[in-house]
């Protein structure tokens, strides 16, 4: 089967954001498979067309399903990329697990991945444990994850390809097309950037944090819908209540037509859960200690992250034993409660205008609430960030953990910080300030303080507000995703295009 060679480059980036997602470690345990090498999944036949890519001892193949779905088949068509007559094209993730820890890790990823449910959120199509004969006579356990195919590449690639294009156009270009072209090149970043955080707004309500939010876990694909865009599209006017916000306000409910969501609330503000509703860890204990995690992932990760999205939504209750509400208090928490859907849904049509963005990598994910209590437990919860989230985009406070605090969600808007600022400057704000001075990149983390290069003069102020908003070093005094949505959202609103 011949791809196009454009279609080829895009997968080869999905293929090595794939491998990349699960690097358990370095060696071969034989994990080469041959194109036109068959596998069953759940029902389904697929066959390999080629290797995409490899992590460690994960490797993701391109593949065609041979045979129709079941009847409980999941998300619509993946783009036509394959020959006509040809079966869906898949992404399949093979993960070789050579111990327990292995195991576990990508289990992990599978369980996480069935729990989310959203547009922005890459779709576990089909996943299984599988018990494998190795060559010396011993077993191993291959896990396989199945997942849609995103032809765009990843967000870091496609920053840089933009990037690439936008200096070859501006040569001899007037001052004024170079200015318009930047903004309408923003207002594609912000879009794709809004997708991102919806999905992390998606997780944290599930008292989930990602926890890896990086460009290389952000795959995109054109819009599945560019047509519907065309012909519903209304031109954006600012969106503002009472003018335009002074450059580094944020006020945490954007413009009319819909009230945006109110879940800013902090996980850490709600002290105890609702009653009857306390997460218990594995043995047996309410709240969340960090070494739990180590002896018991997923009966401890269950028992909080239900408790944890319990207390989000529960945050803007009354404090102080309220009474029930009554019929009419619940129809007006019911008819807001839809306003809020409403709006998120009429944004994220909009954001989707020309790209559909989602987050991948779960095997990061963690409780959104982890309560540290010792220092034990603060270089468990340490250590665990060294291992599972990325340096240049890791949240101060899980670089050195405190012998008692909370961890909350917003490490994530952390990572979401140098997420915005590597789609507006093309490299990690953190790892640009270690280079200029020659220093340490945890130091550079720790101190907070952003550098920006000079062709960022050109860029609004409320979008360098945003990002330094993002990046505070204090988590207590952070926004909340939803708070960043708002934000985010009115600066496109703003742009002139």
């Amino acid at each position: 089967m011949t791809l196009p060679e454009s279609l080829q480059e895009s997968l080869n980036h999905l293929g090595q954001s794939l491998g990349q997602s699960l690097g358990l470690g370095a060696g071969d345990l034989g994990g080469g498979t041959v194109a036109g090498q068959e596998y069953e999944l759940q029902g389904r036949r697929l066959r390999v067309i080629r290797q995409l890519g490899e992590g460690g001892y994960s490797f993701v193949y391109l593949v065609r399903q041979l045979q129709p779905e079941s009847a409980h088949g999941s998300a619509p068509l993946a783009a036509a990329a394959a020959a006509p007559g040809a079966g869906r094209l898949f992404a399949l993730k093979r993960v070789l697990c050579g111990s327990e820890e292995q195991l576990r890790e990508a289990e992990h990823e599978v369980r996480v991945m069935r729990r989310l449910q959203h547009p922005c959120l890459l779709t576990l199509e089909a996943a299984s444990t599988q018990l494998q004969r190795t060559p010396d006579g011993g077993s191993r356990h291959v896990v396989l994850m199945l997942f849609p195919v995103y032809d765009g590449g990843n967000l870091f690639d496609f920053v840089q390809q933009m990037r690439a294009a936008h200096e070859a156009a501006e040569r001899g270009q007037p001052a004024a097309g170079r200015q318009a072209a930047r903004l309408g090149e923003l207002a594609v970043l912000l879009r794709l950037f809004l997708q991102v955080c919806a999905a992390l707004h998606a997780m944290h309500r599930q008292g989930l944090a990602h926890r890896d939010v990086k460009p290389q876990n952000v795959l995109l694909r054109a819009s599945q819908h560019r047509e519907q865009h065309q012909e519903h599209q209304v031109p954006q006017q600012p969106r503002a209540s009472g003018g335009r916000a002074a450059a580094g306000q944020f006020d945490p409910m954007p413009p009319l037509p819909l009230a945006a969501p109110d879940e800013d609330q902090s996980l850490q503000r709600q002290e105890q859960p609702p009653d009857g509703q306390a997460g218990l860890c594995a043995d047996g204990e309410q709240g969340w200690a960090a070494e739990s995690w180590q002896r018991d992932s997923d009966a401890a990760g269950r028992g909080v992250a239900a408790a944890a999205a319990a207390a989000y939504t529960a945050a803007a209750a009354p404090a102080g034993g309220a009474a029930e509400p009554d019929g009419q208090q619940r129809q007006q928490q019911q008819q807001q409660q839809q306003q809020k859907e409403a709006w998120w849904a009429e944004r994220l049509h909009s954001w989707q205008m020309e790209h559909e963005v989602v987050l991948m990598d779960f095997g990061s994910t963690r409780p959104a609430l982890v309560e540290v209590r010792n220092r034990a437990e603060a270089m468990a919860a340490q250590e665990d960030a060294e291992r599972q989230c990325t340096a240049p985009y890791r949240a101060p406070e899980l670089w050195d953990v405190a012998s008692s605090c909370t961890l909350d969600e917003r490490v994530d808007v952390w990572s979401l910080g140098c997420l915005l600022y590597f789609c507006l400057c093309g490299e990690s704000p953190f790892e640009r300030v270690a280079g200029e001075a020659g220093g340490s990149l945890m130091l550079a983390v720790v101190n907070g303080r952003l550098s920006w290069p000079a062709e960022a003069a050109a860029l609004p102020e409320s979008v360098r507000a945003l990002v330094g908003r993002c990046l505070d070093t204090d988590p207590s005094t952070r926004p909340h995703v939803s708070e960043v949505v708002a934000a985010a959202d009115r600066v496109l609103g703003s742009l002139k295009l």
